[in-house]
């Protein structure tokens, strides 16, 4: 990030009043993210006692958009590489959930299982966008579809085999 783009990421939080959501305990899990195809610039944070998300316009940072998240605690946000979806996941504390929204706020869908114990460790997109894959603390990784963002394949650890992965059809 530049100095320019660091300065007026800090008068943006400064005048928004919003507190970013970023972990230094996780270096993986960040509270912003640019646009692939038109570098807006989105910053998820919490106002008051909700998880928000800002997105801005990337020459001059002035808000294009804003909306709440129905979360407890949201961890950490990442762009599709096709700039279409934002993806938002709950932290690993919270449970096992990600939500994915339209790149104008819209809430898609929502993917969330039950866990025994901390829920979604990371996040990521494939290169072009057709799959997300889910990793949780428990070591299960979960593939969607970006078609209806619903699993077509899972790894299992507790199977034994080092690359045991349930295919679920697609």
């Amino acid at each position: 990030m530049s100095k320019y783009r660091i300065l007026s990421f800090l008068q943006l939080v400064r005048v928004t009043n919003l507190r970013c959501v970023s972990s230094f305990t996780n270096p993986g899990t960040v509270g912003y993210g640019y646009r692939p195809c038109t570098s807006h610039f989105a910053l998820l944070g919490r106002q008051a006692t909700h998880d928000v998300i800002t997105v801005h316009n990337h020459t001059n940072y002035k808000l294009a958009s804003t909306w709440t998240l129905p979360t407890l605690d949201a961890q950490g946000l990442k762009w599709a590489p096709c700039g279409r979806w934002i993806a938002v996941w709950e932290s690993a504390a919270s449970g096992y959930k990600v939500l994915i929204y339209t790149s104008d706020g819209h809430l898609y869908r929502t993917y969330d299982r039950q866990c025994d114990g901390l829920g979604v460790k990371s996040v990521e997109w494939s290169p072009n966008s057709d799959f997300l894959t889910i990793g949780s603390y428990d070591g299960r990784m979960v593939f969607l579809s970006n078609y209806t963002f619903s699993p077509v394949c899972s790894s299992n650890p507790s199977l034994g085999a080092p690359n045991a992965y349930d295919v679920t059809g697609y």
